[in-house]
């Protein structure tokens, strides 16, 4: 079973988790839901304002003391954007899967695969649940959800998070979805960022990929794992 390694998991704070992923300028949304309440907010404000200490003072208190989910967009929004809709993307820095089901089963398939590149990040967001990250750049926002929804089928991730607005768990708070009570934690990859010729190579370890250019045996992931059987049929 593959598990996000416990050595890494004490330095992935939520602001390292952001000022890793995003630069200080990026516009994101950061969704506080409380289930209870059925409630909802949404705030935008840049990389370097979520990081700091008084957000993140704020979103620790909704979190502990309020009981609510804590999550961040996974792509930047206009300097303009008022909302998270998909005219308000800046433009694609990340791919993503959401394993819920079977979860350890797909993460293992995940890692084992040739037709994707190492993640950058896996959140383990609840017990054997986890979120798989990829940096990446040069995608067009329709080729990134076609990517997405290709991914999702092949390695059983949720169809519903295969759109280029979607937000996810941030780690170091509090999953209270459940009873039991479960901090997300994150393991975080060298320094990898994938762009669209890079998608799909063949038996190129992460290392390999990280030291040295895409080579010809990449291909587009368009081209491939669209017309691949899902998970359960491989």
């Amino acid at each position: 079973m593959t598990t996000p390694k416990d050595e890494s998991k004490p330095g992935v704070t939520p602001v390292v988790y952001v000022r890793w992923l995003f630069e200080p300028s990026d516009r994101l949304a950061v969704l506080v839901r409380n289930r209870d309440r059925g409630e909802t907010t949404q705030r935008i404000a840049t990389a370097g304002s979520i990081t700091s200490d008084s957000f993140q003072q704020w979103l620790r208190f909704k979190n502990e003391k309020q009981s609510a989910d804590i999550y961040v967009g996974m792509n930047p929004l206009k300097p303009e954007a008022r909302a998270r809709t998909k005219e308000d993307i800046h433009s694609i820095r990340h791919l993503y899967l959401d394993l819920d089901h079977e979860a350890a089963r797909s993460l293992t398939a995940v890692e084992q695969t040739n037709l994707v590149p190492q993640p950058n990040v896996v959140i383990a967001t609840s017990p054997n649940k986890f979120q798989v990250v990829w940096r990446v750049e040069g995608f067009p926002q329709e080729k990134a959800e076609t990517v997405l929804r290709a991914m999702a089928r092949k390695f059983g991730g949720d169809p519903a998070a295969t759109d280029s607005t979607r937000v996810l768990r941030l780690p170091g708070f509090v999953n209270r979805k459940y009873d039991a009570e479960f901090i997300v934690t994150a393991e975080i990859e060298p320094e990898l960022i994938t762009n669209p010729g890079r998608v799909l190579c063949r038996s190129i370890s992460s290392r390999a990929l990280h030291a040295f250019a895409p080579t010809p045996v990449c291909r587009m992931v368009t081209s491939r794992l669209s017309i691949l059987p899902d998970s359960k049929s491989s």
